[in-house]
């Protein structure tokens, strides 16, 4: 059966094909990586370089943490005029920080100079940053992302037949040249997403070979860097056999929970909302939300609960039409991408980054069926046309058609890539089962 499912979503058997399924040497696999990650530092200098938009929902909170002033992590809202991230990625980046010595030669601005309540914060970090050239070398540490969602696309693959091989270097080369991926560093600054998005697919890969209680603790990781990763876990959680539910599960909530809990305790609970929220703006730029001229509560309840209840819907279809194999690596990665797709569906604000998660997934399913699909290709090309053009940036005078025409445009294109391999396999399936000859060991006689 799994060689006609497989054959169902499109596998080419070509000479290219059987060239890249061909093993090979551990010292050809990092020279993909090298070049897989040259082409990502690349990318990211033609898009403008690292910028600092968006920097502050992250540096500020990792010189706090890398210089142990936790209680002022997350400062009353009041105080600054944005959320922090949530803070796995600050903390390994708080970490580098106090190993490398960022800014080390001025000295930091005490707990009293901070002020009670952290009132002060803002404005002595900023100035400390400056006088000491913290700034670049600290969002320089964004690039460990691209290293944490590369080791999430090889551990993917390779716990699906399809690492150490030419489609392991071709997956990263794909992955790291796409532009959406290198916008979360140049676009505006995001590297958490890119270590979310690794963390997901490493515990994803751990579900594949059934080592659940290790990938109820990547899942949980991921879950307090981005909160988009619900989007992830979902599919997983129904896909997870009845008697590993409790494993994953637990596992999920203890590993989160030893991030989260600690530095709730110590910033009063105002870390709270950074962890189960985010860090999404309230307000909507033109996206297809705005049409509907929803706000407050509606809106917010809109952008964040109905990706989860289209996710839950289909998952739960796919896993009555799949049950057990849905955890093959096809259905199972095309109904991810499918629910991050479902995210931009409903997203307030729409900007060229937002499409690296589903970007990546779809990239790496198109591994899984042995292919590369031109349409794929062409439509990264077309979200980095919207994102550099001005397509997605609100106000822009580049901006040549509304921003909710481009979501419509590139969304739709991104779920007919993301559904098609699960609605083939499904269809598979459902003629295997139909057929009961399928099933037959074909070296036994038909008596």
């Amino acid at each position: 059966m799994k060689v006609r499912t497989i054959n169902a979503v499109g596998e080419r058997t070509s000479k290219a094909a059987v060239w890249l399924s061909s093993p090979r040497t551990n010292s050809w696999c990092f020279l993909g990586w090298l070049v897989a990650t040259a082409l990502f530092v690349a990318v990211t200098g033609i898009l403008g370089g690292l910028t600092e938009g968006d920097a502050n929902v992250s540096v500020y909170l990792t010189w706090v943490l890398a210089h142990g002033h936790v209680a002022c992590g997350y400062p009353p809202s009041k105080i600054v005029g944005y959320a922090p991230t949530a803070p796995l990625y600050p903390l390994i980046a708080g970490g580098v920080t106090a190993l490398l010595r960022i800014g080390g030669h001025v000295p930091f601005p005490t707990t009293t100079q901070l002020g009670a309540h952290c009132t002060n914060a803002t404005s002595l970090i900023n100035h400390w940053a400056l006088t000491s050239h913290a700034w670049l070398p600290t969002l320089r540490i964004g690039f460990l992302g691209w290293f944490a969602l590369m080791a999430g696309i090889v551990a993917l693959l390779r716990a699906s037949g399809r690492g150490r091989c030419g489609w392991e270097a071709l997956a990263l080369i794909v992955a790291a040249g796409a532009p959406p991926v290198a916008m979360c560093l140049a676009e505006y600054f995001h590297p958490q997403d890119l270590v979310a998005l690794g963390l997901a697919l490493v515990g994803l890969a751990c579900a594949r070979k059934g080592s659940w209680i290790r990938a109820g603790v990547f899942l949980g990781l991921a879950l307090v860097t981005q909160q988009f990763i619900l989007l992830v876990f979902i599919p997983i959680l129904m896909a997870a056999p009845y008697n590993r539910l409790t494993r994953f599960l637990g596992a999920t909530l203890v590993s989160g929970a030893l991030i989260a809990v600690p530095l709730i305790i110590l910033t009063s609970g105002r870390a709270l909302t950074s962890v189960l929220v985010g860090t999404g703006e309230a307000s909507t730029t033109m996206s297809l939300l705005d049409l509907t001229r929803l706000h407050g509560s509606a809106l917010f309840v809109t952008s964040r609960f109905l990706p989860l209840a289209f996710t839950l819907i289909l998952a739960w279809w796919a896993s009555r039409k799949l049950g057990p194999t849905l955890i093959e690596p096809i259905p199972l990665l095309s109904l991810v991408a499918m629910s991050l797709c479902f995210r931009l569906v409903f997203e307030v604000n729409v900007w060229g980054y937002y499409f690296m998660a589903a970007a990546v997934t779809l990239v790496v399913l198109d591994v899984m069926c042995g292919r590369i699909r031109l349409p794929l290709l062409m439509w990264i090309a077309l979200v980095t046309l919207a994102a550099v053009q001005g397509g997605l940036i609100s106000g822009s005078s580049k901006r040549f058609l509304p921003i909710w025409s481009w979501q419509l445009v590139l969304v739709s294109c991104a779920l007919v890539l993301a559904s098609t391999p699960l609605f083939s396999y499904v269809a598979a399936v459902g003629e295997t089962k139909q057929d009961p000859m399928l099933n037959r060991d074909p070296t036994q006689s038909p008596g």
